[in-house]
């Protein structure tokens, strides 16, 4: 049986923040295309990346208004979104209690990376359940 590679789009407000880098690496490590900013000979606007992708990772630090308009894009589209936010943040805005979030500690990334990979290892799971 062909077994699609997954691929996920990263939304947040700086696409070389090391947060970024670190949530790319462990996608790319779990066999999962990592999808940020589109590429510029490609055509693809970040709503056709969006509707391409099985799942994304949306950071919400600071609350950047393109990352939550992202966030309701790939909902309406029925994809998976998880939520990430440093720790240094106070509160998340009451519409994204919902989604699975996952806190970071930007001066130390290896136990979200932990997380984040479990995460992933669950979701490719539930889809195999889903598909047999």
């Amino acid at each position: 049986m062909l077994h699609k590679t997954l691929q996920g789009f990263i939304s947040a407000p700086d696409a070389h923040d090391p947060v970024v880098g670190s949530v790319r690496r462990v996608l790319e490590a779990n066999a999962v295309r990592a999808l940020a900013e589109p590429e510029t000979d490609s055509g693809l606007s970040r709503i056709d990346l969006i509707r391409r992708v099985d799942f994304m990772i949306a950071d919400v630090t600071g609350g950047d208004a393109d990352v939550m308009y992202e966030i309701g894009l790939a909902s309406g589209m029925g994809k998976q979104v998880v939520i990430i936010v440093s720790g240094t943040q106070k509160q998340l805005p009451r519409h994204l209690l919902g989604y699975p979030v996952l806190v970071y500690d930007p001066q130390d990334l290896h136990e979200f990376e932990r997380f984040l990979q479990s995460w992933i290892v669950r979701y490719r799971e539930q889809r195999a359940r889903i598909a047999s």
